[in-house]
């Protein structure tokens, strides 16, 4: 085997993980540092009715696909449902949203280039709010990592 080879094998019980108590789960399956900053791979459980609201990517592209049950997915100005097995992709400055409407929804998300959408995520884990995120917190969101919420001029 060469030595630039470079492989890693990562399942749910060796990924960086982030469980919050509304039951939301997502495992890190690739990451900036395994990928040389290439992707970032995702794979995330929603309760029914949660999700991600309207909001833009500035850096990274966002593909969704469903692995189990089904979710409501935003892009552009369009809405509709995925199932299994199906996928949709956003680009740099496209807004998009998604939320699980079956208590089954498991999705994966890939983002390319790999950093910002996971040091997004670890940011948002780790706050410990009591509440709504206030102003501070999206300004952070769309200054280090390029996630801006809202779906163009309105804010959500």
């Amino acid at each position: 085997m060469s030595d630039d080879w470079r492989y890693h094998k990562i399942t749910r019980e060796t990924a960086e993980t982030y469980k919050v108590p509304s039951g939301e789960i997502t495992y890190f399956l690739s990451t900036a540092a395994e990928t040389d900053g290439k992707i970032t791979v995702f794979d995330a459980y929603f309760p029914k009715g949660s999700g991600v609201p309207w909001h833009i990517h500035k850096i990274d592209e966002e593909l969704f696909f469903v692995t189990s049950g089904k979710y409501k997915i935003g892009v552009a100005d369009e809405e509709f449902e995925l199932g299994v097995g199906e996928m949709a992709i956003a680009g740099i400055d496209v807004p998009r949203m998604f939320e699980a409407i079956t208590d089954d929804a498991w999705i994966i998300v890939i983002n390319s280039p790999a950093g910002p959408a996971e040091n997004f995520i670890r940011y948002m884990q780790n706050l410990d709010l009591k509440g709504p995120p206030g102003p501070e917190v999206f300004e952070h969101c769309e200054k280090e990592f390029g996630v801006v919420f809202g779906k163009g001029n309105v804010s959500w």
